[in-house]
């Protein structure tokens, strides 16, 4: 779902993805808490573009995924 969404376009995860000019998220679920990734998606700085007309359960998915990042 992250990949499909974009994500890695900006974003590095493990080895998949760009290094910039989001910042790399291989651990992101150990330096923020699960509601702060989910505010992030829906009210982010820019570039970042707003996922909060993503449907329900794939929001949820990326929230989930991202949060599991340790």
């Amino acid at each position: 779902m992250v990949a499909q969404s974009g994500c890695l376009a900006c974003h590095k995860i493990g080895d998949n993805g760009n290094a910039g000019p989001g910042p790399n998220l291989s651990k992101i679920g150990d330096r923020i808490p699960r509601q702060a990734i989910a505010r992030t998606l829906v009210n982010p700085t820019a570039p970042m573009p707003s996922f909060k007309n993503l449907p329900p359960q794939k929001f949820s998915a990326i929230v989930n995924f991202l949060s599991q990042l340790k």
